[in-house]
């Protein structure tokens, strides 16, 4: 069964995510990494999911999350104003996952939650060991193929 809570409300999938795959695998070189690159702390730098209450610091006031949570939503995607606007700004500057989380949103709208989470289970899996892998991997961590981008 699929962990509901790597289901970002905005669509994202939370087990792509470089935050929740360092903390989760103990990258311990990433998750400096990511330290420095978001200007926290190295004890921030973990995450569980969008679905929990231990999330990365700087997303714990996510508005999207919020506004979900408050009309009783599992996703943005099954509110009747969605795409709302600020969801609509979120996907116009998701360049670095290139339309990622839109896609993410209207799949789940498509086919439903569980269906969605197995198929980004899937598609985020090394094709040849299994690993699981992020957005911003250049290759596997367990077999050290060569990840396709997006």
């Amino acid at each position: 069964m699929s962990d509901r809570a790597l289901a970002g409300k905005c669509g994202m999938y939370c087990g792509s995510c470089p935050v929740h795959r360092a903390s989760r695998d103990g990258d311990e070189k990433k998750i400096f990494e990511l330290s420095f690159k978001t200007r926290c702390t190295i004890d921030m730098i973990k995450c569980e999911g969008c679905g929990t209450a231990d999330r990365f610091a700087l997303s714990k006031r996510c508005i999207f999350r919020r506004c979900a949570l408050g009309r009783g939503l599992e996703s943005c995607s099954m509110c009747n104003e969605f795409p709302c606007d600020s969801l609509q700004g979120l996907y116009e500057d998701d360049m670095r996952s290139k339309g990622e989380a839109e896609k993410n949103a209207r799949r789940i709208l498509e086919a439903g939650i569980d269906k969605w989470l197995e198929e980004a289970e899937a598609r985020w899996q090394c094709k040849h060991c299994g690993s699981k892998l992020a957005l911003d991997m250049k290759e596997c961590p367990g077999c050290k193929s060569v990840v396709k981008p997006l």
